[in-house]
């Protein structure tokens, strides 16, 4: 269990298996979602997002991770996944096609502190292979009844200082006017002591 480690301390991988880390995106609120485009909830939550991006485009990013825990309903390759986000997205993603065959650092090349939405690999949210990141996450905030993520489209919101603030549900997804959200827009960022 991660318990004591910093938001900002995790490394993950993008759709196109280059590993960028979520430091870069310290002085930003991040908002995390298991996302997974054959979803009923897809089109709305989707929606949501987009919203959320048009009013809030430089103080926040979405670090998007696609899941095939629930019912499979996340296509199998990155790129169908990549092409479905930016149809929903538009001007916020662009899709890139294929999968990255140099070493090329991501923070210098594709992802970088000015970025508002990052697509990750495919990953486990719960279970023995659950990703640490949301082991992280649902050690900060716990759900209803459990702490498991219960289905697509649970999200968490970090604020600005890496501070895990707020949970949401599939059914109660984030929305722009949040009252968390804006307070987290809202809150100064500490200087980061490492």
């Amino acid at each position: 269990m991660a318990e004591n480690k910093s938001i900002y301390a995790f490394r993950l991988r993008d759709y196109r298996n280059n590993e960028f880390n979520l430091g870069l995106f310290r002085n930003k609120v991040i908002i995390i979602v298991n996302v997974a485009s054959k979803c009923g909830l897809s089109e709305t939550s989707y929606r949501k997002i987009k919203e959320t991006l048009d009013r809030h485009r430089n103080q926040v990013v979405f670090v998007l991770c696609p899941c095939k825990q629930f019912l499979k309903q996340e296509h199998d390759d990155p790129n169908e996944i990549s092409q479905f986000v930016e149809s929903k997205l538009r001007g916020h993603y662009e899709h890139v096609e294929g999968v990255a065959e140099s070493n090329i650092s991501v923070e210098k090349e594709v992802i970088t502190e000015k970025t508002n939405v990052v697509l990750t690999e495919t990953i486990h949210v719960r279970g023995s292979n659950i990703d640490p990141l949301f082991d992280f996450l649902i050690s900060k905030k716990g759900g209803f009844i459990t702490n498991t993520i219960k289905w697509n489209f649970s999200s968490f919101l970090v604020d600005r200082n890496g501070e895990v603030v707020a949970r949401y549900s599939p059914m109660d997804f984030i929305t722009w006017n949040d009252p968390k959200l804006e307070a987290a827009l809202e809150r100064k960022n500490q200087p980061y002591i490492c």
